[in-house]
């Protein structure tokens, strides 16, 4: 499974998709940002390279290549670059009265 999906800030290519997570790779451009927006599930990122700047309920973080980025489910959030970034995205759509063991 493989869509690529044009954004005002780059591009996503979603590479997986189960009913319980999505997985994609984000290509953010120099200077470009994401909308500001509430998290629906956790959402972790990876810094596969570049420098982003994250803001989480109004406070800003800088992260840079191979860091690891969790955002919890009810966050405000907004991820803007200071230099092309690649990052690879995980929505954990968590169900917490779901066994996994009898899949």
């Amino acid at each position: 499974m493989r869509k690529i999906i044009k954004t005002n800030f780059g591009m996503e290519v979603i590479f997986a998709q189960e009913t319980w997570m999505t997985a994609s790779f984000l290509e953010i451009g120099t200077g470009k940002e994401t909308e500001y927006k509430t998290a629906p599930f956790d959402i972790t990122y990876y810094i596969e390279d570049g420098m982003a700047r994250f803001t989480l309920n109004g406070r800003d973080y800088e992260f840079g290549t191979g860091k690891t980025v969790t955002i919890r489910k009810g966050t405000k959030y907004r991820i803007k670059t200071m230099s092309v970034s690649k990052l690879i995205k995980i929505t954990n759509y968590i169900y917490k009265d779901r066994d996994f063991t009898q899949v």
